[in-house]
């Protein structure tokens, strides 16, 4: 009779850990590319943390439309102290005028945006007529960011008050 409930508690005790180890964070986290809010056209969506010792890891991650969603314990690992620098990296594909076109995208977020109750982040494509002369792309991109969350916003400095015209390219 033992070695039945013996068996019985060493089930249940590592049903109980399997069940915490699978337990996921998410995060409301909304993006949007060149005004339109991305539904399903992302690829290889991944987060790389880089510590302060410079080693690189890639936490995997998955993206829906407004929900940011890892694991409990890679969220915890991001926000921990030896974590320097947050990359949020994926491809994004849209067609225009019966042509696919693919941009690649690494956004270095910060440990914060993770924690607040929402977080929005608008992406423009630099190298489109209908933001080339409104922004200034990041330093060796093609793109720019700015972002919305319970505290406020990061607005870029546009370069014209132009109005921005509603086309592919």
């Amino acid at each position: 009779m033992k070695p039945i409930i013996t068996f019985v508690l060493m089930t249940l005790i590592s049903s109980s850990q399997s069940i915490a180890q699978d337990q996921r964070r998410n995060v409301n986290f909304v993006i949007s590319i060149d005004g339109q809010i991305v539904v399903g056209s992302m690829i290889g969506f991944k987060i790389i943390a880089l510590s302060e010792n410079d080693t690189r890891e890639i936490i995997e991650a998955d993206y829906a439309p407004g929900n940011l969603s890892l694991e409990q314990s890679d969220y915890d690992k991001l926000l921990n102290e030896n974590i320097k620098t947050i990359l949020l990296a994926f491809e994004y594909t849209e067609n225009c005028k019966n042509q696919k076109q693919t941009y690649s995208y690494e956004i270095d977020i910060r440990k914060g945006w993770l924690k607040h109750y929402y977080y929005v982040l608008h992406i423009y494509n630099t190298d489109k007529k209908r933001y080339k002369n409104v922004y200034d792309p990041l330093e060796g991109k093609t793109y720019t960011f700015e972002f919305d969350y319970p505290g406020g916003s990061m607005i870029r400095v546009k370069k014209k008050s132009k109005s921005v015209k509603d086309d592919c390219n």
